[in-house]
């Protein structure tokens, strides 16, 4: 079903997916070990408040989306939010696509996920979206609050060429493997663009390397945009969830008690 399925490509997919998940795995722990040299605080009280505020805070993109004074970034950071959550089951299925097919949600959700594919399509599109306005934004309005640097556009690139990745790799999908998919019409995007290589008599020998080329393009993208998180600033996507969790209930600026801070010689970890 995917280029991963068959030798030699199973052994570049499982090479590459090792790899990039190792790489990502020490990165991100190296990080998490600098918290544990911290003073233990529990963050395990008031569960209720913490379980509440993750649907507006989280999944509503609250303090971002309802700033009077960031509207156009808090709409096109909440495109960009939303698809990143919507676009995980594609994102799975592709992973699981690469392993096996027989596992993936395709083969096993039917119907249900059929019914997604146009709603995955839309947040394709309104990621697009999001990722165009977010580059106006850096390249011709700049505002002062914005830090101008390579790390923005380098971020831009790796969400906006998943999208692309992605779209490609579903029609050509469709257009290598037509009968395998019942309700391909309800992805109005990927299905259009299928109908275009339909149109244009694309061949089959070209339609699979362009397969093959857009499925491992698809895959380090993916896998080098998570590698390169950890150590860019918009690694508050990984974290974004624990920190809205385990956030403080007492008001922001309320410091806790040093004892013996009149003796002592160090404060804090340093």
């Amino acid at each position: 079903m995917t280029p991963a399925n068959e030798f030699p490509g199973n052994v570049f997919f499982f090479v590459f997916l090792v790899g990039f998940l190792a790489f990502f795995a020490w990165s991100a722990a190296t990080r998490a070990s600098w918290f544990f040299k911290s003073k233990p605080v529990n963050r395990l009280d008031h569960l209720f408040w913490r379980m509440a505020g993750m649907g507006p805070l989280l999944v509503g993109n609250q303090r971002v989306a309802t700033n009077p004074r960031y509207k156009y970034s808090g709409i096109l950071h909440t495109l960009i939010w939303w698809g990143f959550i919507v676009l995980q089951i594609r994102t799975l299925n592709f992973l699981l696509n690469g392993i096996d097919h027989s596992i993936s949600f395709e083969a096993n959700l039917g119907i249900i996920y059929d019914l997604l594919r146009p709603l995955m399509d839309t947040f394709n599109l309104l990621v697009l979206l999001g990722c165009a306005m977010a580059a106006v934004q850096r390249a011709f309005v700049r505002p002062h609050r914005m830090t101008l640097n390579m790390d923005g556009w380098i971020i831009l690139f790796f969400i906006a060429w998943l999208m692309v990745t992605d779209v490609f790799l579903n029609s050509l999908e469709f257009y290598l493997h037509p009968n395998e998919f019942d309700h391909k019409q309800w992805a109005y995007l990927t299905y259009s663009l299928y109908k275009f290589w339909d149109v244009i008599g694309l061949s089959s020998g070209m339609a699979k390397a362009m397969n093959v080329f857009f499925f491992y393009n698809h895959l380090i993208d993916f896998l080098a945009f998570l590698c390169y998180l950890p150590y860019s600033k918009h690694s508050h996507v990984l974290t974004v969830a624990p920190q809205i969790m385990f956030r403080r209930f007492q008001p922001t600026g309320t410091l806790s008690p040093i004892p013996d801070i009149e003796t002592a010689e160090s404060f804090g970890v340093g």
